[in-house]
């Protein structure tokens, strides 16, 4: 063999080295590299001798690929090409794990490295192999299913949500106890609910919620909010309402209510009338309390004209009424009774009292 694995999805990097060590040795990287270019004279001798090289580079490379990589380039005449084609498909499937960012854990830094690979690409017979023990079982207890593989990822149960890999996250979870999944931690501020719900992942939540119901409780640590919250704020409409129906409604107006008015906010923004009007029916007070952003529910309001038949495009005759219509100057709102306004305000006020 030319290398001593075949390039597969995961070892790109290894790969990379043994091939260009080969194709150094035996002359022919200028040729993959487009050092040494095809001739345009077809009937020229260097133009023979760059076909041949160009042949002997693409056949290594050919035959140094599984099946699955070996396909998207076997119609490539070009070793170049082929090369370049590799090189493409295998970034960012690299894992940008450091050995700096690990977890301090008696688990070598490579097998962290295999596994957030295999559980970003939702390889489940391997992901499995790298948690086995020395029995060949995956204990729940294991320091792999809790260890943090990258901080910005979490452990592997996140790294499969984020990638949306639902029978990845079923097996997973199934290994699992209850606390496990829903444990949050100073490197890793967020759940793997959280981020589900963040990804629009319903079916990958229904699993979650199902394993511990307790999750849909739990907020990430940037902003605060909880399952519900950031799942309506990211706009995924049939995950929000799969949430909000199971989640308990007196976890939206605890604290400073912040969860409770980011969803009735983002509710109305994203017109989930159905769940602004229960919420409201529940809890009338949201609509003075402000959200994440600092937002009332009356500015999301103001913000959005073609939510009411006044703000959306008019008729002729209603263009003629509006046009009409007596339009008041900075002097006129001035000079208004300030007693009367306030008295309103307090009305207003003490409504949602």
């Amino acid at each position: 063999m030319i290398v001593p694995e075949v390039l597969t999805k995961y070892n790109y990097g290894e790969w990379k080295i043994y091939m260009k060590s080969y194709l150094l040795g035996e002359g022919l990287w200028d040729i993959v590299k487009g050092i040494e270019s095809k001739p345009e004279d077809p009937t020229s001798p260097e133009f023979k001798s760059w076909r041949e090289k160009n042949a002997k580079a693409l056949h290594a490379i050919l035959i140094s690929c599984e099946e699955e990589m070996l396909s998207s380039i076997q119609k490539r005449d070009s070793a170049k090409d082929a090369w370049d084609h590799l090189a493409l498909m295998s970034q960012g499937r690299t894992s940008p794990i450091g050995e700096e960012n690990m977890a301090e854990d008696a688990v070598p830094v490579t097998r962290y490295r295999a596994l957030y690979q295999a559980a970003f690409w939702g390889d489940w017979k391997r992901t499995k192999s790298l948690l086995d023990d020395d029995d060949g079982n995956v204990s729940s207890s294991s320091s792999l299913i809790t260890a943090i593989l990258l901080p910005s990822w979490g452990t592997v149960l996140h790294v499969a949500v984020s990638a949306g890999h639902l029978n990845l996250v079923e097996k997973l979870v199934d290994m699992m106890t209850p606390d496990t999944i829903s444990t949050i931690t100073r490197t890793c501020p967020i759940s793997a609910l959280n981020l589900a719900a963040r990804g629009g992942f319903t079916k990958i939540a229904e699993v979650l919620v199902k394993k511990n119901i307790y999750s849909l409780e739990i907020p990430d640590d940037t902003f605060g909010l909880i399952p519900v919250a950031t799942a309506c704020r990211s706009g995924h409409k049939d995950t929000t309402r799969y949430l909000y129906a199971v989640t308990i409604k007196e976890t939206l107006i605890q604290g400073d209510r912040k969860c409770g008015a980011t969803l009735l906010n983002n509710a109305i923004a994203y017109e989930m009338y159905d769940i602004v009007i229960d919420l409201l029916s529940h809890f009338p007070r949201l609509a003075i309390a402000y959200d994440y952003g600092g937002w009332t529910t009356i500015r999301v309001l103001a913000s959005m004209p073609n939510a009411f038949p006044s703000g959306g495009l008019y008729t002729t005759w209603q263009h003629w009424i509006y046009s009409c219509a007596p339009i008041y100057n900075e002097k006129d709102i001035s000079s208004l009774d300030m007693g009367t306004t306030n008295k309103d305000q307090s009305s207003i006020e003490a409504f949602y009292i």
